[in-house]
């Protein structure tokens, strides 16, 4: 006779079945796995058998026991609820508080015990508002949360002063408990406020230390100049670099484990007049939302990309400025695409994200792995879709556009304004108009503007300045605009992350004529505004009327493109 708990196992691999989750051939291996380890929980089982993904299969159990589910990674934590619940608490339980009201504490669990709920309660006098979140998720944010130091409290602590300048950069003194906490301490820091860079910069009487948060850089902290040498050496112990050399710049690469999480850090390196400064660049893979669907695409270029991506051959580029998020957008557009029935190839330099099913090229150029090179050799390997990080040269040029018109579908990127400005790059560097007109199918533009945090979001009548960018005179009809107030959440600058506009171009037979007649910038861009074509600043605007952005995000990224195209 099956026990209460082997059953109710039971039963949710059932409900997995009933989601979809699982397949019905997989309920019995499930069951017998489960008589074999009865002290084993469900999760544990599927999550070593590789059967579900983690994040899936705790929405899954939320939504069984009629909880619901939240996904740590994207939350912005409340000091007082976690002030509320010590860290031994949470450690011991593998529970975090993340949101806080007045007599109310959220808290998320990778599994709710009743008895433990009902002690929270007692020891904080609030009700417990029980969530699910993966345990790895769970284990990340404790880590995070409860694991940053005082880094101006601790760099005071740490005395120098029997050290000669020459030795303050040695490995021995890199490798104190003092300068690996501050080193750690930092990158926690910055991984807590969701920075994308962090710099270290030695001024002439101290070393400063600032995040770059939302694509804008703040001031985190200033540290006593006597700390920079042994911390710079002990960021290039950690990515492995030479600590010796100081003259000459160096790249590196680290990693940083945060509870179960692997981050995965780029390390720049370069000598300036008061010493070496560093730059390490996140790659949080949990931070990047790699679903089409969820990226605030306008319906009409969202139906387009669809369309676009569904066909089996043609070059499509997606253009703008380094750190505009391009890279992001043809990770989703792969990610959409991506299944066993096709043959996907990457180049890239670097790899900045791993995906399952698809091969990644790493280029290296010093050993004459360029991509031209793989280029020629990837065109032997059967490929279906092929990305190329980025076209910077005639040679990768050619063999894209001539791949694209011998049945393989091509995605890169291009360094232009705007998305017409890519038909008028390619035959700039030397590919024939005659190569380029048949080849191309669609360009896509993009920028990165600050999100309103939505904790302090407010509403406010537009001035008549600010009327006249939608068309409207002073005497016209008011309209209401949005901003952040500022908030704990947002560190007061009334932003919360970022969304991308978009301006898309689909190729017509229209625009092949123009490329093949050279045809300068403003006449294709007329010819595509017949096919409904919409500048950034269009699709800017309509997000700012959605309370998604401001409008200066909008003119402050977009002003120099419109100007190009005489707007």
């Amino acid at each position: 006779m099956k026990t209460q708990e082997t059953q109710a196992r039971k039963n949710f691999a059932e409900f997995l079945v009933e989601k979809n989750i699982l397949l019905q051939g997989q309920i019995e291996y499930l069951i017998t796995e489960i008589g074999r380890s009865p002290a084993g929980k469900i999760r544990e089982i599927l999550l070593e058998r590789n059967l579900v993904h983690e994040e899936e299969l705790y929405a899954a159990w939320a939504e069984y026991h009629h909880l619901p589910y939240i996904n740590l990674r994207l939350t912005t934590f409340d000091q007082q609820a976690l002030a509320a619940i010590s860290s031994e608490v949470a450690r011991q339980n593998v529970l975090i508080p993340f949101r806080f009201y007045p007599g109310e504490i959220s808290v998320a669990f990778d599994d709710v015990d009743i008895n433990i709920v009902n002690q929270l309660k007692q020891k904080t006098r609030c009700n417990i508002l029980a969530h699910i979140a993966t345990r790895s998720h769970i284990l990340e944010a404790i880590e995070v949360q409860y694991g940053a130091i005082d880094i101006q409290v601790a760099a005071g602590k740490v005395d120098l002063s029997q050290y000669s300048s020459e030795m303050l950069g040695n490995r021995e003194i890199a490798d104190t408990k003092p300068i690996v906490d501050i080193a750690n301490g930092i990158i926690i820091d910055a991984l807590k406020h969701r920075a994308s860079d962090i710099h270290l910069e030695p001024r002439e009487y101290y070393l400063q230390i600032r995040f770059r948060i939302d694509g804008v850089i703040y001031e985190k902290f200033r540290l006593a100049r006597a700390i920079t040498l042994p911390l710079i050496s002990r960021y290039k112990i950690m990515a492995n670099l030479n600590i010796a050399e100081r003259r000459k710049p160096q790249d590196g690469r680290l990693q940083y484990n945060i509870g179960e999480r692997r981050i995965d850090i780029r390390m720049s390196v370069i000598p300036t007049t008061h010493g070496e400064k560093i730059v390490l660049r996140i790659l949080d893979k949990s931070r990047v939302n790699l679903d089409i669907r969820q990226m605030f695409f306008p319906k009409q270029i969202y139906r387009q990309i669809e369309r676009i991506i569904s066909w089996p051959h043609g070059a499509f580029f997606v253009t703008g400025p380094t750190g505009s998020g391009k890279t992001t957008t043809l990770y989703a557009i792969l990610n959409h695409i991506n299944s066993v029935e096709k043959n996907i190839v990457t180049l890239e330099d670097p790899i900045e994200y791993r995906l399952p099913l698809i091969n990644q090229i790493q280029i290296k150029s010093d050993i004459g792995l360029d991509f031209a090179t793989v280029l020629r050799s990837v065109l032997r390997q059967d490929p279906d879709v092929i990305l190329i990080g980025e076209i910077r040269d005639l040679e990768t040029a050619k063999i894209a556009t001539e791949a694209a018109l011998t049945g393989h579908l091509v995605l890169s990127t291009l360094h232009t304004n705007n998305a017409i400005d890519a038909v008028i790059r390619l035959v700039e560097i030397g590919v024939e108009p005659f190569m380029v007109a048949p080849s191309l199918i669609g360009m896509l533009a993009q920028r990165l503007v600050r999100r309103i945090c939505q904790k302090c979001q407010e509403s406010y009548v537009a001035s008549a300045e600010e009327r006249s960018y939608f068309g409207l005179n002073a005497t016209g009809p008011m309209i209401k605009l949005y901003r952040g107030k500022g908030c704990p959440s947002c560190l007061g600058t009334g932003y919360f992350g970022r969304i991308a506009i978009y301006e898309l171009a689909i190729v017509t037979n229209e625009i092949r004529e123009l490329i093949l007649q050279q045809a300068q910038q403003l006449t294709v861009a007329e010819a595509a505004y017949k096919t409904g074509y919409r500048s950034m600043r269009f699709d800017g605007f309509k997000k700012v009327l959605r309370g998604l952005t401001t409008l200066s995000e909008v003119l402050r990224v977009t002003i120099a493109q419109e100007d190009v195209l005489g707007e």
